[in-house]
C-alpha cells in the first residue's frame, strides 16, 4: 500500500520507508526503557542483598565475640576472611566474588577489642555489573560500566 501526497503542482510523490522508520525509532525507545527498567530492578535487588547480607553479618560478629561460649568465635584477628565468606553465604542471587567486607571491632576508648560492650561495624561493599550495558565482549574481564553498591551496619556486644 503506497501513500499518495499530491504535490503544489498536482503531482504525486511517492513516500516509502517512513513507517519503518518511525517504528525502528519507536522500538528503540521501547527496549531503551524495557531494559533501563531491569536493570534498575536488579541493581535494587543487589542492594537490597547487600544490606541484609551487613545486618546479618553484624548480628553473627555480635553473637560469636570472642568471649561468646561457642567454637565459632570472631575475634579482630580472625574475622577477615571468616567474615567476608559468612557475608557471601548471604549475597545468594549477587556474583560473590565481587562482595568485599571491612569489620571493625572497637570499645568505649576506641581500643580494638571484641568484649562484651564493644561495639561492631561492619561495611559490605559489591560491584554492581549491568548485564546490558557493562560487559565488554572482546575482554570479560574488564567492565565498561558499574556500580559500587555499600551498606555499613553496626551492633553492640552485650554479653
Amino acid at each position: 500500500m503506497r501513500n499518495w501526497i499530491a504535490g503544489k503542482r498536482g503531482d504525486c510523490v511517492v513516500r516509502k520507508g517512513q513507517s519503518l522508520v518511525e517504528f525502528a525509532i519507536a522500538l528503540l525507545v521501547t527496549l531503551l526503557l524495557v531494559f533501563g527498567a531491569v536493570e534498575i530492578g536488579r541493581a535494587v535487588f543487589a542492594y537490597n542483598t547487600v544490606a541484609n547480607a551487613a545486618r546479618e553479618g553484624v548480628r553473627y560478629a555480635i553473637v560469636h565475640g570472642a568471649d561468646a561460649r561457642s567454637d565459632a568465635q570472631l575475634g579482630p584477628t580472625l574475622n577477615d576472611s571468616r567474615m567476608q565468606n559468612l557475608v557471601r553465604r548471604w549475597c545468594m542471587g549477587l556474583q560473590t566474588n565481587l562482595v568485599t567486607t571491612t569489620c571493625v571491632w572497637t570499645n568505649a576508648t576506641g581500643a580494638v577489642q571484641n568484649a562484651p560492650g564493644a561495639a561492631v561495624t561492619l561495611r559490605v561493599n559489591y560491584t554492581f555489573v549491568p548485564l546490558a550495558f557493562g560487559r565488554n565482549s572482546q575482554f570479560p574481564s574488564n567492565y565498561f560500566f558499574t556500580l559500587q553498591l555499600r551498606s555499613t551496619s553496626s551492633g553492640i556486644i552485650l554479653n
